[in-house]
């Protein structure tokens, strides 16, 4: 059995991969220092340059940076620029890319299973708003198990994981942007447990009671983004 989650350039899918994904991801691992510099890039909590990448793995600069930017074009990395506020060129930097491709063999159905259970909880559950709570409660719980020391690290660990996430200050205090959606296949199903699911997760992980966050937008709903002020 194998079974691996891979950052890629497209929503995450369940099963086997095609041919040509294959091919990809071969030709993206098929050089260990490729790996290496991807895994440097995983396990890094910030963004980093083509230059401390390759200092961190032995190599001269221009190697590095071609291989990070075959895994650009491969979609499995992401680039964008540091600013460093004193003037110049801004640098070139690498973080892991925020969509993913799924690869299990033999094939999984994780995906149609939790579909399946989202389909049924609502049409046995005899109050929905309590279930919605139960699932939020839930979530937090999850999220408190990994509670981020600071709103800041919170929003750069979700950033990594694929919500997309920005942390920004509003007349009425600061927002939690989250452009990305992980669970969005899921959350078309039954919107309404899986988005209290992800919002008890968010709280837990900002180490805030379920109250801790206000709503204002939802990409369920049709929003560009998922919105939540933290409340004070």
């Amino acid at each position: 059995m194998f079974d691996a989650v891979i950052p890629g350039d497209r929503p995450v899918a369940e099963g086997g991969l095609d041919n040509d994904e294959l091919a990809r991801l071969g030709e993206a691992f098929a050089d260990a220092s490729r790996r290496d510099l991807f895994r440097r890039v995983m396990a890094s909590a910030e963004p980093l340059s083509a230059g401390e990448l390759a200092a961190g793995a032995g190599l001269h600069r221009t190697v590095a940076r071609s291989h990070l930017e075959k895994l650009v074009d491969l979609g499995l990395l992401s680039v964008s620029l540091r600013h460093t506020g004193c003037g110049g060129r801004p640098a070139r930097v690498f973080s892991p890319a925020r969509t993913v491709t799924s690869l299990s063999i033999p094939e999984r159905r994780y995906l149609w299973l939790a579909q399946g259970l989202l389909r049924v909880l609502p049409a046995v559950a005899n109050d929905p708003e309590a279930l919605a709570a139960i699932v939020e409660e839930a979530g937090r719980r999850e999220g408190h198990a990994l509670a981020a020391p600071s709103p800041e690290a919170a929003a750069q660990w979700l950033d990594r994981h694929g919500y997309g996430a920005t942390l920004q200050d509003g007349p009425d205090g600061r927002v939690l942007e989250l452009r990305g959606c992980v669970v969005a296949e899921l959350a078309a199903v039954a919107p309404d447990i899986v988005c209290s699911y992800d919002r008890g997760f968010v709280c837990g992980l900002l180490g805030v009671p379920a109250d801790g966050v206000e709503q204002l937008t939802s990409l369920a709903a049709g929003d560009d983004a998922c919105r939540m002020r933290l409340r004070s």
